[in-house]
């Protein structure tokens, strides 16, 4: 319920309808011009892309079928990759405690492990490891002659022409 004119009725109403408003308009144009006369468009910024890595910071990484190592070697595997984590590899030809390297093996799924290369190159040295680990070996070896640092055995990867292949 109103009790009196409304506000565009009165007075003060019409003149702010008819001459503020219109004015306000006005000066928002013209601000808006002048703004677009003073600072052009600036142009689109580019986004610099990331640099690419170093070389050195990319490795070589090989999947290849659990197969590729012997049953003992696997259950080995296993056992390591819940304890310690890794084992280490001694020289043969020399009576020391000095290990050669260490070998890291994780876990890779249900089916399967992650497992370090070592940067040490140990070719055709004789080398002092658990008999269940040499078919292990043979494939770090492989690993280390084609620059691999990072092996990924799984149960469903491709057999690598030329390593040896365990049924079991």
């Amino acid at each position: 319920m109103s009790h009196g004119p409304e506000f565009f009725q009165t007075m003060m109403g019409r003149q702010f309808y008819d001459g503020t408003m219109p004015e306000i308009a006005r000066q928002l144009k013209r601000l808006a011009d002048a703004l677009e006369v003073k600072a052009p468009a600036a142009p689109p910024v580019k986004v610099p892309e990331p640099n690419a890595p170093p070389e050195s910071a990319i490795v070589k990484t090989l999947e290849l079928s659990t197969g590729h190592v012997g049953a003992d070697t696997a259950e080995k595997m296993d056992t390591i990759s819940e304890g310690d984590g890794g084992f280490f590899i001694y020289p043969a030809d020399r009576n020391t405690d000095y290990p050669h390297c260490w070998v890291t093996v994780m876990r890779y799924s249900d089916y399967g492990w992650f497992v370090s290369v070592p940067q040490d190159p140990f070719d055709e040295e004789p080398l002092k490891v658990p008999p269940d680990m040499q078919s292990l070996i043979n494939v770090l070896r492989y690993a280390q002659k084609h620059d691999i640092r990072w092996l990924v055995f799984d149960r469903d990867a491709e057999i690598i022409p030329g390593l040896t292949t365990y049924c079991w």
